[in-house]
């Protein structure tokens, strides 16, 4: 809303510092007057970037476009044609189905039914897990889902396990209720997220044949 670039602590949601859409630092004080606690994210006012889908909507904001959706809707349409090319990962499916012999797994996405359904067929994983719940408002609304799933299937924290690329959407809401997680960090970055970090999903599809 400010045309700013806010650094937060992604653990306490404290403000660390804040520039200028070109890069100014914008003085302490100033900042602290409209930040003085934890920030929360609405993604209207303040936009949480975890991942390389909200630097676009970031970037439109700044540009004058009230209403980046329609194009994120047209972008999951064109994604879903057959001039996009999703890379299906060897062994996935079959590594996850292992694991669903012993394992409950769930699916937690922000993305619609629709585009779920046609998704999981593209990817070869249709039928692959035990439930999926689209729409959840990650990251506002995570710890609550997490916890719904965790009565769902009657299992504590300490048994649930979340696995995901987003560390604000996936990796800190699990830490913050004493669940377990694997972060995936596509961009080998310095900083330690969750319980494990990995380069890909497939560095577990052997882990996920030999779980027991």
């Amino acid at each position: 809303m400010r045309d700013w670039v806010v650094e937060t602590d992604p653990f306490t949601g404290q403000v660390s510092g804040v520039t200028d859409w070109d890069g100014g630092l914008v003085p302490t004080a100033q900042w602290k007057a409209v930040y003085p606690g934890a920030v929360s994210f609405d993604f209207d006012t303040l936009i949480a970037i975890g991942d390389g889908w909200w630097l676009p909507n970031a970037a439109a904001r700044h540009y004058g476009v009230s209403d980046p959706q329609p194009a994120y809707h047209e972008t999951k349409e064109y994604m879903a044609t057959d001039q996009f090319e999703l890379t299906v990962i060897e062994g996935l499916r079959t590594g996850l189905q292992a694991l669903g012999q012993k394992k409950q797994i769930v699916l937690l996405t922000n993305s619609t039914p629709d585009d779920v359904e046609r998704l999981l067929s593209m990817l070869d994983l249709t039928d692959v897990f035990t439930d999926v719940v689209t729409s959840a408002g990650k990251p506002q609304h995570t710890k609550a889902q997490f916890k719904k799933i965790m009565e769902r299937y009657d299992a504590s924290a300490e048994r649930t396990l979340s696995i995901g690329d987003n560390y604000l959407n996936e990796i800190i809401p699990a830490g913050a209720i004493g669940m377990k997680a694997i972060y995936i960090d596509l961009e080998e970055g310095a900083v330690q997220y969750g319980d494990r970090k990995i380069r890909s999903i497939s560095e577990l599809i052997q882990e996920m044949h030999d779980t027991h």
